[in-house]
């Protein structure tokens, strides 16, 4: 069976296509800073249905707080405190995630889009008002299904 120069083209490209997309491992863009949405060019924006991540937090002895994300599979997030339209504190890098530096403050983001079930994520207020916070961000389970994520904190 011969395939035509066109098919083999065709395919070529569209794996290439697919593998830039799912494979990217730099976390959430610098376009993704005002609401955190990921640039997945999908029209069907944020699932409505219930979130599969949750998030937790406590405070540590030190002051700073410890987020930790769980979910039955996730491949990215997005994570800001937020004071009213600002981002404070800032976070803490590890293997699992980066800081994101906005105009509206530190973001954490994922790093590597590897399937993850919890990653614990490290706040610290940096002189910031612990009270009437709200962490806001976003939970991405694949390229097309990923949700809001906004409780008040603490």
């Amino acid at each position: 069976m011969f395939l035509s120069i066109r098919s083999i083209l065709f395919t070529f490209f569209t794996l290439l296509h697919i593998v830039l997309i799912d494979c990217s491992k730099t976390g959430a863009p610098l376009e993704a800073c005002a609401d955190l949405k990921p640039g997945h060019n999908v029209t069907n924006g944020f699932q409505t249905t219930k979130n599969p991540c949750s998030v937790k937090y406590e405070k540590l002895v030190n002051g700073t707080y410890r987020f930790t994300l769980k979910s039955d599979g996730f491949k990215g997030f997005a994570l800001a405190v937020k004071d009213g339209s600002k981002y404070v504190g800032t976070w803490t890098e590890n293997v699992n995630a980066r800081i994101l530096e906005c105009p509206q403050g530190k973001v954490i983001t994922h790093t590597i889009n590897d399937v993850k079930y919890q990653v614990d994520l490290f706040w610290m207020p940096n002189g910031a008002k612990v009270e009437n916070l709200e962490l806001f961000g976003t939970c991405v389970r694949d390229y097309k299904n990923f949700w809001r994520i906004k409780q008040n904190f603490p």
